[in-house]
């Protein structure tokens, strides 16, 4: 660009998958005059935190920052036939780190196209996948829209069959600039379990889709994709819900992230929405979404899809500020899909519905007081 300097691929067929376990692909540039010094010839920061010193959550967890990598691979979307995948990723011990990838997907079959998927596995889930330090979605010379003509025609990440393994064998998403995308930011889909996503920012998911569905800015979605991790991220200004964990079985802890800007499609609108039981939602900032803060969901028993209430979910100390709905929407059992996408608003509740979302349990019980050698325990 006159200033800084980077390698760019075009890609117009669809790569061959990494099956090897234990690859890694890394854009960091060596000198070929030895062939070990690291180079940097694209120098700087991009995204929210460029210029350093932003942080996320109420303990304010500072959000790591993301050097503009060396290495670009682009999606061809003019082709006669767009490539559907850029890095497939079929092996344990996969890494892939400091590239800038984007334009892959095709929205008509749009669902299981992405810049970087995992998965199938046709056997056992993989374990110690890494994705880290990358821009995804847009370029190495700015975190900006492609715009249409180039931009992600399906989600960023999706992922499928990986399960994170022992101590050390986690699958992660870290320290990754993810957005642009027609469809999800990151989509944890079928037979995904203990994914840890921390320090990235995901924006602006769902890009000129109309179709209110495949808009999450990260999605964790179905009866088998449950207690995944998502810590000090920034996620924002996308089209559906900054997290979704549509039909999730649940156990998801959710904690010290910033949820802004997020339902702008208008079919969605919530910063999070929660099925399933059993998750943690603390130390949040959830502010200025198009609905409300947070959607816990109700039963809907008859019309198809159906799911039981979300229950059991502890939702704490979050700040909530701005939203178009209320703070903390406890959905009442309803068919309607839209009470779900959006909530009921304002119900009154016996605290012991158990078709309603938590129960409908809005306020403590206080059942004992006590005063004991001058202490005193509320129970």
């Amino acid at each position: 660009d006159g200033t800084n300097n980077w390698w760019s691929l075009d890609v117009s067929v669809i790569l061959p998958a990494l099956t090897d376990s234990g690859t890694t692909i890394d854009g960091t540039a060596y000198d070929s005059a030895d062939g070990f010094s690291v180079l940097n010839p694209n120098p700087g920061f991009l995204g929210a935190n460029a210029g350093g010193g932003l942080d996320v959550g109420v303990d304010l967890v500072a959000l790591p920052q993301v050097e503009k990598p060396e290495l670009e691979i682009v999606g061809d979307q003019a082709a006669p036939t767009p490539p559907q995948t850029g890095f497939v990723v079929r092996g344990d011990q996969t890494t892939v780190r400091r590239v800038a990838l984007f334009g892959f997907g095709d929205h008509t079959t749009a669902g299981t196209d992405a810049n970087i998927r995992v998965g199938p596995s046709g056997g056992p889930a993989y374990e110690a996948i890494v994705i880290e330090h990358n821009v995804i979605g847009a370029g190495a010379d700015g975190f900006v829209d492609p715009g249409l003509a180039t931009r992600t025609d399906g989600d960023n990440l999706f992922i499928e069959d990986a399960i994170s393994g022992g101590a050390g064998q986690e699958n992660r998403i870290r320290d990754n600039l993810i957005g642009f995308s027609y469809s999800n930011g990151i989509m944890l889909a079928a037979n995904t379990t203990g994914w840890i996503i921390t320090g990235n920012e995901v924006t602006a998911a769902g890009l000129d889709n109309g179709s209110g569905g495949y808009m999450d800015t990260v999605a964790f979605e179905g009866t088998s994709s449950s207690s995944h991790e998502a810590t000090g991220n920034l996620i924002t200004q996308t089209g559906g819900p900054g997290i979704d964990t549509w039909r999730s079985p649940g156990g998801h802890t959710i904690e010290n992230n910033d949820l802004v800007q997020n339902g702008s499609g208008g079919v969605e609108t919530a910063g999070l929405r929660l099925f399933g039981t059993g998750s943690t939602v603390e130390k949040n900032v959830i502010t200025n979404n198009s609905g409300p803060g947070v959607i816990v969901v109700g039963d809907r028993p008859i019309t198809p899809p159906t799911w039981t209430a979300a229950t059991g979910n502890r939702i704490s100390q979050n700040v909530f500020g701005t939203n178009t709905g209320i703070a903390i929407d406890l959905v009442e059992s309803s068919d309607v899909q839209s009470v779900h996408g959006q909530g009921d608003g304002v119900t009154l509740t016996a605290g012991t519905d158990v078709s309603t979302g938590n129960i409908g349990l809005d306020a403590p019980v206080i059942t004992d007081a006590t005063i004991n050698a001058g202490t005193t325990t509320v129970t």
